[in-house]
């Protein structure tokens, strides 16, 4: 089975061809981290892209899989990594893990 988009990605640095990723700033996350005294403090010191992703629709209609490739810069704000941030964790609960649907479809040959 062989799946020509995904050949696309260049996992050295993370970008699919064709495709760009949209940033997304500090100020676009305000009421996710805890701590709102640090998150001001950090967006006083500049509005830092804390995350981005590049969704990759090649298709329309039932059937066609989308994906979408997210990049969480390293850092805090306050004591808080931007990964463990509420937006993630509510982001990868209703997220598929694309090695377990390649498992999936190879066990039942599709």
């Amino acid at each position: 089975m062989t799946f020509p988009l995904l050949s696309q990605f260049n996992p050295e640095t993370g970008e699919v061809a064709g495709y760009s990723p949209k940033p997304r700033f500090l100020e676009n996350l305000k009421g996710y981290f805890l701590d709102e005294v640090a998150y001001l403090q950090a967006l006083q010191a500049g509005n830092p892209v804390i995350y981005s992703v590049t969704s990759v629709e090649p298709a329309h209609g039932d059937g066609q899989l989308h994906y979408g490739l997210g990049k969480i810069m390293p850092g805090k704000i306050g004591r808080e990594y931007y990964f463990t941030s509420p937006v993630f964790t509510k982001v990868l609960r209703q997220t598929y893990d694309l090695n377990y649907l390649f498992r999936k479809a190879k066990e039942e040959g599709i």
